[in-house]
């Protein structure tokens, strides 16, 4: 074959429909990755401010408990109502929509979720420390469910009714400058 042969062939009309195809072909399939990458960063971008919140009112609940310290025996029978009732406070604070990430709340007000150990106002054995350790949870709801294989990530929690559960523990001691003895 000859140069203008070639030439022609390179050129004609059926090769450069076949690579319109090809790029219409590349736009489809890069559309649709595109859907299922902003579908995953919109979903984990939920997920990392439901933990950043779960995480600030627990801190925010512990150190409220730990800030009801009394003088006196006496008055400290009425300590872990109180420091309940700031804990519950302190995570009411952090405000959410309330459907995507539920409002942060106290797990329970009992042990091990909800300690509150001042020693009665008396100074403890030299070892230990007055202390409150508060735990809180936010429950989230994915806004975009993902399918893999028939399978989607927010159903596959059934158990919590399709939520993630969030859960965090603090421990902040109970500072006095005097105890009474």
């Amino acid at each position: 074959m000859n140069n203008l042969t070639t030439k022609l062939l390179r050129f004609s009309p059926r090769r450069r429909n076949r690579q319109k195809g090809v790029g219409a072909l590349e736009v489809a399939i890069s559309a649709g990755l595109m859907i299922i990458v902003v579908a995953i960063a919109v979903d984990v971008t939920i997920l990392n401010y439901a933990f950043s919140v779960n995480d600030a009112a627990c801190r925010d609940a512990a150190r409220a408990a730990a800030s009801c310290s009394y003088p006196n025996a006496a008055a400290a029978a009425a300590g872990q109502a109180n420091a309940v009732t700031a804990a519950q406070t302190a995570c009411r604070m952090h405000t959410t929509d309330g459907w995507l990430i539920t409002l942060p709340a106290l797990r329970s007000t009992a042990a091990p979720d909800f300690v509150y150990d001042d020693h009665y106002g008396f100074a403890p054995p030299p070892p230990q420390t007055a202390f409150t350790t508060v735990t809180t949870f936010v429950d989230v709801r994915l806004p975009i469910p993902l399918f893999f294989m028939g399978n989607s990530a927010s159903g596959m929690l059934s158990a919590t009714g399709g939520k993630i559960r969030f859960v965090r523990r603090y421990t902040f001691p109970i500072v006095r400058q005097n105890y009474t003895g």
